[in-house]
């Protein structure tokens, strides 16, 4: 059953670029496009970077894709700081699908192993569900403690190829049976042959995508994407809801995950309801951290490299990732 619709307090926001990112700076701003429930859609140039950076700050929080990861530090080629000011209150909505995949598929590992071995009512029957279940969280810089609470361990950072598979058109595409027009790569041409018209529609198909997605997961606790995961749950509803009753005040950490690790914890309880996988964990800061800072869901990723791919295979031989 869907819920109630939520009053959209926030803004979403997208901007385009007048070069591809060819090293570790970040190329400047072409145009923005932002768009909120009451002024709708606005168009921002280059030279209204610091009015489009107040403006968005009024809000309770901000909706994007990748905002943390690209968008906030071209802002910071003109404005200071933008993470810091901007991370806490920013819902992006591929961290948290990204989120919801590993959520899904530790609760299915669990599900799986309770299954096979049943709920287990003494340590003697613990041996063979804890031993599979460490060896299947492992993959997310995670293992179990003494008191089988599930813990980061910054021994195992290795990535699931699966995970690699959330992103904006995958998510329009499988949630919303729509395809996100033209590509990212395109954007900056646009802007060099001076097709501005054809630059703030496509940026402008980028904030529909997200804003659609975002309010599909609101009333629906769940995005869908192509690949393994299938269902990601979201808790778009419950974050929303907390940031406008609780506006984030000050400045806070630069960090990807700090900031994200924030939001969960602070909707923990809706976070881990009807989830087998909540009653295992303890220190939910601490876990999505871990996770977080293992994928950089709000960056982007790099495939497994040589070393990495042959610790992998290792690993495989061993029969510890079947």
């Amino acid at each position: 059953m869907k819920k109630n619709k939520l009053n959209f307090e926030g803004i979403v926001f997208d901007l385009e670029t007048q070069d591809m990112k060819q090293d570790d700076s970040y190329p400047l701003m072409s145009i923005a496009v932002t768009w909120d429930k009451k002024q709708g859609f606005r168009t921002w140039e280059e030279k209204d970077v610091k009015k489009l950076v107040r403006y968005i700050f009024k809000f309770p929080y901000v909706v994007g894709a990748n905002l943390m990861g690209f968008d906030y530090q071209v802002l910071e080629n003109y404005v200071p700081k933008v993470r810091s000011s901007l991370g806490r209150k920013t819902i992006d909505i591929l961290t948290h699908a990204r989120w919801g995949s590993v959520v899904q598929e530790i609760e299915d590992i669990f599900n799986t192993l309770a299954f096979e071995f049943g709920d287990p009512e003494s340590k003697s029957e613990w041996h063979s569900y804890i031993d599979r279940l460490k060896r299947g969280i492992m993959f997310y810089g995670l293992t179990l403690d003494k008191k089988y609470r599930i813990i980061p361990n910054k021994k195992y950072k290795f990535r699931r190829q699966r995970v690699f598979g959330v992103s904006l058109p995958n998510l329009a595409f499988s949630t919303l049976q729509k395809k996100k027009k033209g590509k990212s790569a395109s954007a900056p041409e646009l802007y060099r042959l001076g097709k501005y018209k054809e630059l703030t529609s496509y940026c402008k198909g980028d904030v529909l995508l997200t804003r659609d997605i975002f309010i599909y997961g609101i009333s629906n606790g769940f995005v869908k994407n192509k690949g393994f995961a299938y269902k990601l749950p979201v808790w778009w509803r419950e974050v929303a809801s907390y940031l406008v009753s609780v506006p984030v005040k000050g400045k806070g950490s630069i960090s990807e995950a700090n900031n994200f690790a924030w939001q969960i914890n602070h909707v923990k309880s809706s976070v881990s309801r009807n989830l087998r996988v909540s009653a295992y964990i303890s220190d939910w800061k601490s876990v999505v951290q871990m996770v977080v800072s293992s994928y950089n869901p709000m960056g982007s990723y790099s495939f497994p490299n040589a070393k990495e791919k042959a610790q992998i295979r290792e690993l495989e031989d061993e029969g510890v990732l079947d």
